[in-house]
């Protein structure tokens, strides 16, 4: 059962998307960033504005050679890593162990809107968190992240 769709009194076991967006919004906001590495800046943007609105902070590149040289200053203060597969200056497969070189143990989600899977499942054989197929779902994706970040609020199921 997902704790975010679980509802404490019982009523019934799937929270409407208006209380989901209330209680994500009740939150306290995340320590750390969520990095978005996505040459689409439509994406970057929209990430950037409906997190925000949820108490996650983003950090978004369109360049995967910038991303890789700012978090190899700042890696200490990230706490996840949306990474596009289809990139034209560098794609995810030679971006994720670079991104994993720096940092093991951050999560590294895997996004795009058109993968390929046998890739996909490789990099999650190397470690990525999961994948996740655009366009998002930006509510269910901040519900997503919040759950799944070390030390944020978990919900009794």
């Amino acid at each position: 059962m997902d704790p975010f769709l679980d509802n404490p009194k019982g009523e019934s076991n799937i929270l409407s998307r208006s209380a989901l967006h209330k209680r994500l919004q009740s939150e306290d906001p995340i320590e750390g960033l969520v990095v978005v590495i996505d040459d689409e800046r439509t994406i970057l943007e929209l990430m950037e504005s409906f997190l925000r609105g949820y108490g996650i902070k983003v950090k978004g590149f369109t360049s995967p050679r910038v991303a890789i040289e700012w978090y190899r200053e700042n890696a200490a203060n990230v706490r996840m890593v949306f990474l596009d597969m289809c990139n034209p200056i560098m794609n995810g497969e030679d971006c994720f162990p670079i991104l994993r070189s720096i940092d093991t143990d951050v999560p590294i989600v895997i996004i795009s809107g058109s993968a390929d899977l046998k890739l996909v499942n490789q990099l999650i054989e190397q470690g990525a968190l999961s994948f996740i197929p655009k366009p998002f779902d930006f509510l269910n994706l901040a519900a997503w992240i919040r759950q799944r970040l070390p030390g944020s609020v978990q919900y009794a199921s």
